[in-house]
């Protein structure tokens, strides 16, 4: 019985591990990606302000938003039946 918990709390502890370099990186993924986006909008404001630039940056915000938001309910409904 002793050896099935020891085997058992290394199990998870591996889990453990690889959720969280899986959440480091997708933090710092998602931190590379908005100080990209942060860097192409001070450029657009310090650039000719043009119709077709306006037009690029609101369609680039509108799938960031999208992307965001459908990544959170899949990794709900994930997370809901794994657990």
């Amino acid at each position: 019985m002793k050896e099935y918990f020891i085997s058992l709390q290394n199990e998870i502890g591996f889990y453990y591990n690889l959720i969280k370099y899986f959440l480091y990186f997708c933090i710092g993924a998602l931190f590379l990606f908005l100080l990209n986006y942060c860097l192409k909008i001070f450029n657009f404001l310090f650039s000719k302000f043009s119709k077709e630039k306006l037009i690029s940056h609101l369609n680039l915000t509108l799938r960031f938003l999208i992307f965001a938001i459908v990544s959170i309910l899949l990794g709900k409904i994930i997370l809901y039946f794994i657990f």
